[in-house]
């Protein structure tokens, strides 16, 4: 009888190599499954250990030894400004010959005189100091004289002061009704009134009328840009109608644009609009005048030229036809 049938149990789990087993583990060969709560719990304590490593007595100490010198120089800077430290320093130094102002330059000034210019800075050289120079005060002080539009001023270290003067540029007189008297001012070509003239005064500029009547400010706008539109052609000085011959451009009760020349006293009515349109007939017209035989004669029985007549037509009536 063989024994092998009697023998140990060939199935039992005691004969199986112990490589096979591992005891309270996942088997040989298997990968671990992914825990999201041991992932939460390692973030977590990675926190709380970066906190307490920083919260620790040591850290709060080095910490504070590098914010230390930081908060040290902010101090110091806020109580120098708190206790007006720049004009401290600038009151100190200013006696120091260096910084004296030797050079006083001026540029753009034409209408106002350089010797005013420098009576209105306040600015005496080898006196005056470049640390107390306040150039806000000396750029407003500028302002006020009527001719300055505006004055930039600034310092060139170490003994240098530049001062930039723009000013108006006159290119009519307009007339400003008051309750006591009409009074003249200088006009620019944006529209801006300066420096009132007094009787007697010689100037030489066209005088505009009637546009402080108009009282509606885009429409006195609109009167206003057809005023500068027949200046600037008139500025080309042609022969027939130079600069020099316009008078009086008057803004009558319609609103409209009536000019009057020099030499010749009948007003010439330019209505609305088309202004450089109508100023190039009103050439041709003038030429026509004055190129006719006794044309002394011809303009001196002129009563009046309509610049807008009918359909683009130019009247031109005399005394004894119209023509």
């Amino acid at each position: 009888m063989s024994l092998r049938g009697k023998g140990k149990d060939t199935s039992s789990n005691s004969e199986l190599p112990k490589s096979a087993y591992c005891y309270d583990q996942q088997p040989v060969g298997k990968r671990t499954r992914f825990s999201l709560e041991a992932l939460r719990n390692r973030i977590t304590q990675k926190r709380r250990l970066r906190k307490e490593s920083f919260a620790s007595p040591a850290r709060g100490k080095e910490v504070k030894k590098k914010i230390r010198p930081y908060a040290a120089i902010c101090l110091v800077l806020l109580l120098f400004l708190a206790c007006n430290g720049p004009s401290r320093v600038g009151y100190l130094l200013k006696d120091i010959s260096k910084f004296k102002v030797r050079r006083l330059v001026i540029e753009g000034g034409s209408a106002v005189t350089v010797k005013r210019i420098k009576e209105l800075s306040g600015i005496t050289l080898y006196k005056t100091s470049l640390l107390e120079l306040d150039i806000q005060k000396i750029s407003k002080r500028l302002e006020q004289e009527p001719w300055v539009k505006s004055a930039e001023v600034s310092r060139d270290w170490p003994s240098g002061v530049v001062v930039d003067v723009t000013e108006y540029k006159p290119v009519a007189l307009v007339n400003v009704s008051t309750e006591d008297n009409p009074q003249l001012y200088y006009i620019d070509k944006k529209g801006n009134t300066f420096l009132r003239i007094d009787p007697g005064q010689d100037v030489d500029y066209p005088v505009i009328t009637g546009l402080d009547m108009v009282t509606d400010k885009k429409k006195r706008q609109e009167i206003f840009s057809d005023i500068m539109t027949f200046l600037v052609r008139a500025r080309r000085n042609n022969p027939n109608l130079p600069a020099q011959s316009v008078s009086e451009l008057h803004i009558n009760r319609q609103e409209e644009m009536v000019l009057y020349l020099v030499d010749h006293p009948f007003p010439i009515f330019f209505g609305k609009g088309n202004i450089e349109i109508k100023f190039y007939r009103l050439l041709r017209v003038m030429e026509s005048l004055y190129r006719e035989k006794k044309s002394s004669l011809q303009l001196a029985g002129v009563q009046y030229i309509r610049m807008d007549y009918f359909n683009d037509k130019v009247l031109v009536a005399q005394s004894d036809r119209v023509k």
